[in-house]
């Protein structure tokens, strides 16, 4: 059983992205948001530490971030959430997936072979910067509030606008820019920049080597 689940990590954790970003479709928003996503969340962690060499340093310093998603994810389970243990939470997130998606990035870019695996990963990076931007608006709003002009108001911080931060996260990304969401404050513009220039980043440079090496690799085979 683990060593299936290792062998397919790279999907496993690709799949939990996805029910992270889209599984509010399909559940209720209050149970989905109070205790769907602190399940999904752990999984997430668990899948992409294995994603790291167990030999790497790096494995273990994910592993201390593990236990403090866990404990803080319990924490606001059973007893009442806190600012402090949101910051401390959403920190934890933002710096796993920094983590996780360099590592994600530097894996397909060293990888000679284009496959399954190597497809599969760069989708997950792709998506990952996404959860990099949305810690990184939720950072800047709880920092400065009002940073994000179009929000919902609410006093619920379990969900703090998370979906709408979310949205605008792949957006910028994506570098649709609707307008629904407008960053105000200078470093809320400055961060919104920077995210549209990894989206573009991502896919001019990284998406075109991977094309490239599937092209040299589909020649040699065919030669």
């Amino acid at each position: 059983m683990l060593k299936s689940v290792y062998n397919y990590r790279i999907e496993i954790y690709f799949l939990s992205l996805l029910s992270l970003l889209f599984g509010s479709i399909f559940f209720h928003q209050e149970v989905f948001h109070l205790y769907i996503i602190p399940i999904l969340s752990i999984i997430n962690i668990s899948v992409g530490i294995l994603l790291i060499p167990r030999k790497n340093v790096v494995y273990k310093f994910l592993i201390v971030i593990f236990l403090i998603a866990l404990l803080t994810t319990l924490f606001e389970v059973f007893f009442t959430a806190t600012k402090t243990i949101g910051y401390f939470k959403f920190s934890t997130y933002f710096l796993f997936y920094i983590i996780v998606t360099y590592e994600i990035i530097l894996k397909v870019w060293k990888n000679k072979k284009v496959n399954k695996t190597v497809i599969i990963g760069l989708m997950s990076g792709y998506i990952s910067l996404g959860f990099i931007a949305l810690f990184l608006f939720l950072s800047i709003e709880l920092a400065n509030p009002n940073s994000f002009t179009g929000l919902t108001q609410t006093d619920n911080f379990i969900r703090f606008q998370i979906d709408e931060l979310l949205y605008l996260s792949y957006i910028s990304l994506m570098t649709i820019g609707f307008g629904d969401i407008v960053p105000v404050t200078p470093i809320a513009q400055k961060a919104t920049i920077l995210i549209g220039l990894l989206g573009q980043f991502y896919m001019v440079i990284l998406t075109a080597i991977i094309v490239g090496k599937f092209l040299n690799q589909q020649k040699k085979t065919s030669e």
